[in-house]
């Protein structure tokens, strides 16, 4: 039994050979898979999903199945299911996408979909996947992602979409666009002559034309309504009376016949519906851990319930597993609730033990929280934290205890540290908080006890062993919850306590701790102090080297280093290609390090090569933090290749994933932000965030807020360009002296690098030709060593003028027609480069295609090449035009040659 995917919600509908064939609805899937959606909505009962079992049956295409409940609206729950499902057809695709899914923090679907559709791009054949019982779902999110499936999925895939209610997305445009065909409850309800064949032919009730004529009428046409009445016939002496009877609302004559059904039934059949109506989904032995009564076991009431053809659904082809009707499963859970109150808390619990002795950790935890076993809860979600802690996303355990109540939780100061590390591993530090004040407040309970000589009855513990390193365990997470919240005072003061109660012997964790100072210390500015403490930490072994490279790198490039910076993250690809089986967490922040170090260096197109490896590794771990970083080394390269309007959606997009970790926040988002708004003019964007974040040239001189001063200073330049007051020319001049002498007294000289280039552009249009001058050498001197160009070229022509005035001096610097040599050479990165650059990049099978194109091959050759049909090739080729923003094939052409595609 998975803890990440149920495969029983992966089977369709068991073909059953008792049922009445519908041509005419045949006919309309069929014709719907060769469109991008197929809507089949209808209220329940109206036989939707038995008809696309049907229908899956007698197609020849390639069919997944997804059956979706309530827990799906989890957006990564949806999406594992989808990616599972669609493995069912494609077995060599996906596993990147479940990767990334294992991860502890929300992600966005879009990071998962846009690689997957990429694989299924190369898939050499048509398929459907089908989402059942879509309704089940509540979540905004979901159907966001159910909407950029439809818009974005290949041309290889066909969606059907089974539910009672129509989903939120655009399904006027989708019929505008013709890729929607949709059945509905008129074309589900049963004809007169399905209606006579269903209760004459199958259910064998030999009724006159008559009562068939009066069903109809009644029922018009709901299968399900058809199905229980039939039920209910077979018993009646007197039908004709029964069908006159037979009147009322859904609901009412749903209740009517059910009792009727009740009724009929053997006591031990009864019961064993009843009780088994707490299961979502249930085998023979889960229902035996049921029964009280074990005269009749759960095979043989099964075998009863199939016979009888009594709304059991199987869940896999050896029949196995089962559920009912969901229909049908609610009003049983009514019937319990009436009859058998009293035994719904006992029935919770035996699932629960059966779920436990499984080792089914989520069934067990939930199912003691519906019977109100809140303690036993509790006492499970405090036993099985530490390898959910370790080894699986907490924040899935998180989820489980929902249901529990709070006041549970804070009597259990081993739970409550439990929870406060989840909420911390999610980013939500004010909950993280509350937890831990009520742990710490037990801590201090329990050590007044003892020495009062007194029992504490109220402090509840469950893992002994957890329990004795509450202490360290606590510290830990306060240093933790300190340090993202940029409290550095409080910070340090957690870090020695840490040190003071961690035994010498557990050399490891003091080694995490002393590494935490070196962030501490990070955050001051000391860079040097820093990088010494950080890296004797991270030495106690290889995996912790390789993690904390991000931390080395990104120091260094402060400081200038950018040498050094390389040759960290190369040691450490090293290390993770060397010594581990598979890459370890934190090599994806790796080769996002070295390509910032490329980008610095003018070396865009390895820039981008080194993000496509993080993407790649990052898709697979953990945990997400590394996202948000990734996204802003992705936009600052766009920025440098001159896109600044996909940059500005890529920022946005890296701050709506942003985790708040102990890492320090030395760049804002919102000041890249910021920056490229400049770049785009949007004066309003950016004086709202200078006022939100309290941000004017007196701000105190911390090396937290260097950045944002930084972007300050580009701001008053920008605002000179538009009103031509120099007086802000002047302010800017002033800022970036004082935060010249601050990043020279700290020797960050990364810092400095920026703050003297964009002096020199102020002072130049401030006319104070003299100072640019010396001002810009200072810079060029300094970028000369370790290879700087970027910061220079993204100035654009205002610092290539500022060039070429230095070449003009007695003495200039030989490094000075370097630099003017890549504004004249320009910035051609290749076409790997230029495709990653488009705001939707060509698939690998697009880029084939436009290749073929390219060469002036027709669409029916293309056709014969690739062995697609001529179908594939015109949605390939419309996509492609869309990405390209073109209308034929002699433009695309043009557009691509440009971009250097071909």
């Amino acid at each position: 039994m998975s803890e990440t995917v149920l495969a029983t919600k992966l089977f369709p509908p068991s073909p059953t050979k008792d049922i009445v064939q519908r041509p005419r609805l045949m006919k309309i899937l069929d014709q719907g898979s060769h469109r991008k959606l197929t809507l089949v909505s209808a209220p329940a009962g109206f036989g939707k999903s038995t008809l696309v079992g049907d229908w899956i049956v007698g197609t020849e295409r390639k069919v997944a199945w997804v059956s979706l409940e309530p827990s799906d609206s989890n957006i990564k729950s949806f999406l594992k299911y989808f990616v599972s499902g669609i493995q069912n057809v494609t077995k060599d695709i996906g596993e990147s996408a479940l990767a990334l899914l294992q991860g502890a923090q929300p992600v966005q679907s879009e990071t998962v979909l846009e690689p997957l559709f990429n694989e299924i791009s190369q898939v050499p054949y048509e398929f459907s996947i089908v989402f059942d019982d879509y309704h089940a779902l509540d979540s905004n999110p979901v159907d966001e992602a159910l909407n950029y499936i439809v818009e974005h999925m290949p041309p290889q895939m066909h969606l059907v979409v089974v539910t009672r209610e129509d989903p939120s997305i655009p399904l006027p445009r989708f019929r505008a666009r013709q890729e929607l065909i949709e059945i509905r409850e008129n074309d589900l309800r049963f004809q007169k002559k399905e209606i006579k064949g269903f209760l004459n032919n199958l259910m064998h009730l030999n009724l006159v034309q008559e009562d068939i004529l009066a069903l109809e009428d009644r029922t018009e046409g709901w299968i399900t309504g058809l199905h229980l009445a039939a039920i209910s016939l077979q018993g009646s002496a007197q039908p004709g009376e029964f069908i006159k009877n037979f009147t009322g609302s859904n609901r009412y004559v749903l209740d009517y016949l059910v009792e009727e059904i009740m009724n009929q039934l053997p006591e031990n059949v009864l019961k064993f519906l009843l009780y088994t109506s707490i299961l979502d989904r249930f085998s023979v032995p889960l229902c035996n851990a049921l029964l009280f009564d074990k005269k009749h076991s759960a095979k043989e009431v099964l075998e009863y319930l199939e016979k009888s053809n009594l709304m059991l659904i199987p869940l896999d082809d050896r029949r196995e597993w089962y559920r009912y009707h969901h229909l049908f499963s609610d009003v049983l859970s009514v019937y319990l609730a009436d009859i058998y109150h009293d035994m719904i808390p006992e029935l919770h619990l035996r699932a629960s033990k059966w779920y436990e002795e499984m080792g089914a950790d989520m069934e067990a935890i939930i199912h003691a929280i519906k019977g109100k076993h809140f303690n036993r809860a509790a006492n499970l979600a405090e036993l099985v934290y530490p390898k959910y802690h370790m080894y699986y996303p907490s924040i899935e355990w998180l989820e489980w205890l929902k249901g529990i109540p709070e006041e549970i939780i804070n009597t259990r100061p081993v739970l409550c540290i439990n929870v406060a590390w989840a909420h911390l591993n999610a980013g939500d530090l004010e909950p993280a908080l509350h937890c831990m004040d009520k742990a710490e407040y037990w801590l201090n309970q329990n050590a007044e006890m003892k020495q009062q000589s007194t029992k504490n009855e109220k402090m509840i513990i469950s893992s002994e062993s957890q329990f004795e390193n509450l202490p360290y365990f606590l510290v830990q997470a306060r240093l933790y919850h300190a340090q993202a919240t940029g409290d550095t005072e409080s910070s340090l003061k957690y870090a020695q306590k840490a040190l003071e109660i961690l035994p010498v012997e557990q050399y490891e964790a003091r080694a995490a701790t002393e590494a935490m100072l070196g962030i501490i210390q990070w955050s001051s500015g000391d860079l040097e102090s820093a990088f010494e403490i950080f890296r004797n930490g991270m030495f106690s072994n290889d995996t912790y080297l390789v993690s904390g490279t991000l931390v080395l790198a990104g120091m260094k490039m402060t400081m200038g280093n950018l040498s050094e910076a390389e040759s960290h993250c190369l040691h450490a690809i090293e290390l993770a290609q060397t010594r581990f089986e598979k890459p370890p967490t934190g090599t994806e922040d790796v080769y996002s390090s070295l390509a910032e170090v490329n980008r610095e260096r003018g070396m865009l197109d390895q820039a981008a090569k080194n993000l496509k490896r993080c993407e790649a590794l990052g898709s697979q771990v953990q945990l997400s933090d590394w996202q948000s970083r990734y996204l802003v080394s992705l936009a600052k390269l766009k920025c440098s290749m001159g896109q600044y309007e996909q940059a500005l959606k890529i920022f946005n997009k890296a701050e709506s994933v942003f985790v708040r970790t102990p890492l320090p926040i030395i760049q804002p988002i919102s000041a890249h932000r910021a920056r490229v708004q400049l770049k785009l003019n949007h004066l309003i964007d950016v004086e709202d965030w200078i006022k939100k974040n309290d941000i004017h040239p007196d701000k105190p001189l911390q090396f937290l807020y260097e950045y944002e001063l930084i972007t300050y200073a580009r701001y008053l330049q920008t605002k000179f360009s538009i009103d031509q007051d120099r007086s802000k020319l002047l302010e800017a001049i002033s800022l970036l002296k004082r935060l010249k002498t601050f990043a020279e007294n700290q020797n960050r000289r990364g810092s400095l690098l920026e703050i003297l280039i964009l002096l020199s552009l102020i002072q130049d249009t401030a006319e104070q030709f003299s100072p640019a001058q010396k001002t810009l050498v200072q810079a060029i001197k300094l970028a000369e060593a370790e290879g700087y160009v970027q910061m220079f070229v993204d100035e654009g022509e205002s610092m290539e003028q500022l060039l070429k005035v230095i070449l003009d001096l007695e003495s200039p610097p030989e490094y000075a027609k370097q630099l003017l040599n890549v504004f004249k050479e320009g910035r051609d990165a290749g076409s790997e480069l230029v495709n990653l650059g488009l705001v939707d990049p060509l698939s690998p099978r697009e880029l084939e295609i436009i290749q073929l194109i390219g060469q002036g091959l027709s669409n029916t050759e293309i056709c014969a090449k690739l062995f697609v049909a001529m179908s594939t090739i015109k949605n390939h080729n419309q996509r492609i035009f869309e990405k390209l923003g073109v209308n034929r094939r002699t433009e695309a052409v043009i557009k691509a040659q440009k971009i250097g595609l071909i």
